[in-house]
């Protein structure tokens, strides 16, 4: 298993790991250990064990009152302890041999299984500790109109007759259609003739639909 991100010190310890029978028993079923290379097997890699971060007692959780989100929680506490750990390397300009220059914030990468309280966390606390920090405050890219446009043409480019699809599509900013002209095409079309075919039908006597229909034949 050749791997195009990791370092050979980290996928040794990977394949230590799941050496142990009941944990390769988990990741596979082959018999045989698993053995990872990395591509760059030259490259510098550590790993290292932090002790668990075990729940505290909050007290009672019926009380209202209580925050949400509590500082003691595992998943706040290992956030902050890793925005501690990244701000250090920062501020005493650990080097980063790989280039020959002391690390920078755009240098480091945190992997997570999933979104959730601990990547708002860990945010919170590399902005606190004044680290530039980039991705859940980005813009999210599939909610932007002018993306769903796009989503909306790639619909109806694989589906035609989705009706609901291509009359969101010519009403976008991308064809531009009115509601008016919208209504000429899709009202009192012959039973069970898709708005597809009656925009191709009204485009035969109009030259800004047929602009469209060429469009999208393209």
């Amino acid at each position: 298993d050749l791997s195009f991100r990791s370092t050979a010190d980290v996928l040794q310890a990977v394949d230590l790991i799941f050496r142990d029978p009941a944990a390769h028993r988990g990741l596979t079923q082959e018999p045989q250990p698993t053995v990872h290379e990395a591509l760059e097997g030259k490259g510098p890699g550590e790993v290292q064990l932090w002790p668990a971060v075990a729940p505290a007692d909050t007290g009672d959780e019926r009380d209202w009152t209580a925050p949400v989100d509590h500082a003691s929680e595992p998943a706040i506490v290992l956030a902050g302890r890793i925005a501690g750990t990244i701000a250090g390397w920062i501020n005493n300009a650990e080097m980063l041999e790989a280039k020959g220059r002391p690390v920078r914030a755009g240098d480091i990468m945190v992997l997570v299984r999933k979104r959730g309280p601990f990547i708002h966390a860990l945010s919170r606390g590399l902005k606190e500790l004044g680290v530039a920090v980039a991705g859940t405050d980005r813009i999210r890219l599939a909610e932007h109109i002018a993306v769903m446009d796009l989503m909306v043409l790639g619909r109806v480019c694989l589906q035609p007759a989705d009706d609901l699809s291509l009359a969101a599509l010519l009403r976008s900013p991308l064809f531009d259609v009115s509601e008016e002209e919208l209504a000429r095409i899709a009202i009192g079309r012959p039973a069970g003739e898709t708005l597809w075919r009656a925009l191709r039908r009204h485009a035969e006597t109009d030259s800004a639909l047929a602009v469209i229909v060429a469009q999208l034949d393209d």
